[in-house]
């Protein structure tokens, strides 16, 4: 099975659980660095190992108007004091080709192509050209099968690159799982009790999410 290294991190579908947290956007220094500890001593608590992201741009707003961050050149300046500062890898979106070289000579681990570009084919062959890991998120308007044409050509894959695979189904059922638990918990019915119509009605999905791969279980298991 495949695994890869994210400096002394070594990640795998067969590893344990990495988490990847931190702001959406880059707002200040102090705001990533208390972010950063914050996350730090709760990962350490809980044996998790901690992938620092935040996005220096947030280019796909739904309004001209909307805060989008800090720029790529006070952002980059930012993630490299966290890397340096608390010694976690760092991750940042990446929106256009150029962006790409510039985040990987300033130390950036991992790129992040987000949802809506994960089709841009200049941006992923810029950043597949790094050599740094990549981790392209699937646009809710693909199947999680059509994620297979995403990979780069050989010449420049990565031989550290790692797809996220997620559906808007996950999601939705995320959010009915939590819902009808909260519920369950309100009219202190204990969560064993939950009917098995919850079951049968997750179990029409089960097939669409085999479609993922092994990045995911069935929600009978999550359950």
């Amino acid at each position: 099975m495949r695994t890869f290294n994210i400096n002394s991190l070594s990640i795998g579908n067969h590893l344990p659980f990495v988490l990847i947290a931190g702001p959406c956007q880059i707002e200040s220094q102090d705001h990533a660095e208390a972010t950063c500890a914050r996350l730090i001593a709760i990962t350490a608590l809980l044996g998790i190992p901690l992938i620092y992201k935040s996005s220096f741009d947030k280019a796909n707003r739904s309004s001209i108007s909307t805060k989008r961050g800090v720029g790529i050149e006070e952002g980059l300046q930012i993630l490299k004091g966290i890397k340096h500062q608390f010694g976690v890898p760092v991750l940042t979106d990446i929106h256009e080709s150029w962006h790409a070289k510039e985040c990987a000579e300033a130390g950036i681990d991992i790129l992040q192509i987000p949802a809506f570009l994960c089709r841009q084919t200049d941006l992923l062959l810029a950043a597949g050209e790094t050599g740094c890991a990549i981790n392209v998120k699937k646009g809710q308007f693909l199947a999680p099968h059509e994620m297979l044409r995403q990979r780069l050509p050989q010449p420049v894959m990565n031989e550290l690159c790692y797809v996220k695979e997620d559906t808007l189904m996950d999601t939705i059922i995320l959010w009915l799982t939590c819902a009808v638990y909260l519920l369950w918990q309100a009219l202190a019915i204990q969560w064993s009790l939950m009917p098995h119509i919850l079951f049968n009605s997750l179990a029409a999905w089960e097939k669409d999410l085999a479609e993922i791969g092994p990045w995911s279980r069935t929600w009978r298991e999550l359950l």
